[in-house]
């Protein structure tokens, strides 16, 4: 769900009691095996960026479009490739960001014994990544940055375009 108006949602939790969860509050959140299972990801991606500090990162670990894990477990509702993470860092404007986007800092692959194989045997990291079962996970750092003021005028021409 949206966040509400004031940008801030109040959670109730067990072990820390009452949060209050806001615009800049955290360094570093960890999205372990999370991103899978939620439907409205820009959703989601959004308010990850809104609870970052600048300068702070997003650490996702996904499993990878191929692999056997991205679709045995019901309850994925997407799977993950090296394109991905797109429209959260060079096509923001797409999703109305206006002021912050995401810088990819960082994206591993974690091979299987598969993946691992081929490429002992040298074959290219582009044909292992379309080998099915060779690769098992994608991990990524997402850095939340300030979009340039070029960048800005840029989003505001797209979406004024896109309202006519």
């Amino acid at each position: 769900q949206p966040l509400p108006e004031d940008g801030q949602l109040v959670v109730q939790t067990e072990r820390f009691g009452e949060l209050v969860l806001g615009e800049s509050i955290f360094d570093e959140i960890i999205a372990q095996d999370v991103l899978e299972h939620i439907r409205e990801l820009t959703t989601a991606m959004r308010t990850l960026l809104h609870w970052l500090k600048p300068g702070g990162v997003l650490k996702v670990a996904v499993p990878y479009e191929l692999s056997l894990g991205a679709w045995c477990d019901p309850t994925h509702v997407r799977a993950f490739n090296e394109r991905s993470f797109e429209y959260y860092t060079n096509w923001s404007w797409y999703l109305g960001w206006r002021t912050h986007n995401f810088r990819l800092a960082r994206m591993d692959f974690h091979p299987t014994d598969l993946g691992r194989q081929l490429a002992a045997n040298g074959v290219a990291n582009e044909e292992i990544l379309r080998t099915p079962r060779a690769v098992e996970q994608i991990y990524v750092e997402l850095v939340k940055q300030p979009l340039s003021e070029e960048a800005r005028r840029a989003t505001a021409e797209m979406l004024d375009r896109s309202r006519d």
